[in-house]
Formats: structure tokens, sequence, C-alpha cells
């Protein structure tokens, strides 16, 4: 059945295709991937400023920072990639895993997020 509405054509058709991560980085720092929106700067999720990246993780910058200066991978100009982030934060946690003879911690986060 046809509606009289309906073009024949899917939404998906006319909208901006997007990618999963872009779309979760931008409602995480308010931000439009790829394309300027209402006047904001486009949010590269491969080049996140680390407020940027805090921002969306929803943590201090500090927190970043400080997963900078332990060897969170970062570029010259202090960008950082969301997807090689979370790599490395995944790799850590295994690391901390094996650490403690593979137990659940309780408290996972406090190994990267705490003071």
């Amino acid at each position: 059945m046809v509606f009289p509405e309906h073009s024949g054509r899917s939404p998906r058709d006319s909208a901006p295709q997007r990618d999963s991560v872009g779309a979760v980085v931008d409602a995480a720092v308010g931000g439009a991937t790829g394309v300027a929106a209402g006047g904001r700067a486009a949010v590269n999720p491969s080049a996140l400023t680390v407020e940027q990246l805090a921002r969306a993780l929803g943590v201090s910058a500090d927190v970043v920072r400080r997963h900078v200066a332990d060897g969170a991978p970062a570029d010259f100009g202090g960008r950082m990639n969301l997807v090689h982030y979370a790599a490395w934060l995944n790799a850590r946690l295994a690391q901390a895993g094996r650490e403690d003879g593979g137990r659940e911690a309780a408290g996972r986060e406090e190994v990267e997020y705490g003071d």
C-alpha cells in the first residue's frame, strides 16, 4: 500500500549518511562531524582536542591529560583519535585484568578515571 504523501523515497535517500562514531561525538560534544551545523565548527572524531574528547566521554579534561602523560595516543598538536584512545583504554583495562589475576574489579573506573 502506498500512502499519498509518500514519494517512494525512503528517509535514508534524502538524509545525509553519517557513521555511528560521528553521531556519538555529535551528541556528546554538541557539534556536527563533517558538516558545520548551526554555526558550530565541525568536529572530527579522529582529531579531537583533549577538551572535546573529555566532554564526549563525560570525564574531566585533566583525566585525559593524565592519560596522555601515561602514553595515550595523541598527535604532535595534542589532537586525539576517539577510536585509538578507546583501544588504548581497552588495552590498559586488559593489562589491569592480567595484573589482578583476571578477577573482575568492582572499581574498574578507578583504574582509568580515579585520582
